[in-house]
């Protein structure tokens, strides 16, 4: 629905943009400044509108994508490898060590799941 808007008139992806940015970003911004406080994060810091964005956007293509069929995917690997991947790719582009990655992410090499550890995903949406 949200790419269908935006093909169209733009009015509901408008909409959900606003309201994902009103609901998180101050989350976010302060979760980006203690993460860079805490070593975590080097280099700028990106504004958390952006950073809400371009994450969100590549897990909206991601997820389209998903739906054709392996041999048309533009993707390498299964659909626990490409998540794996891109959570990588949107952390390192937000600027985080990769110490700080693995310490939020437990994988096992024999089998790439992701699964945010209870810490990172608390420290990141400001529950406990």
């Amino acid at each position: 629905m949200l790419l269908a808007s935006v093909a169209g008139d733009g009015s509901f992806a408008s909409l959900i943009y606003r309201r994902a940015n009103r609901m998180m970003n101050e989350r976010v911004r302060r979760a980006l400044i203690q993460a860079h406080d805490d070593g975590d994060i080097v280099g700028k810091v990106l504004d958390a509108r952006n950073t809400s964005m371009f994450t969100e956007h590549i897990g909206t293509m991601a997820n389209t994508l998903a739906g054709l069929a392996t041999k048309d995917s533009p993707y390498a690997g299964d659909r626990e490898t490409i998540i794996h991947d891109a959570v990588w790719f949107c952390c390192r582009g937000l600027g985080f060590t990769e110490e700080a990655i693995r310490r939020c992410l437990e994988t096992d090499p024999a089998e790439p799941s992701l699964r945010i550890s209870a810490e990172c995903g608390a420290q990141l949406f400001g529950g406990n």
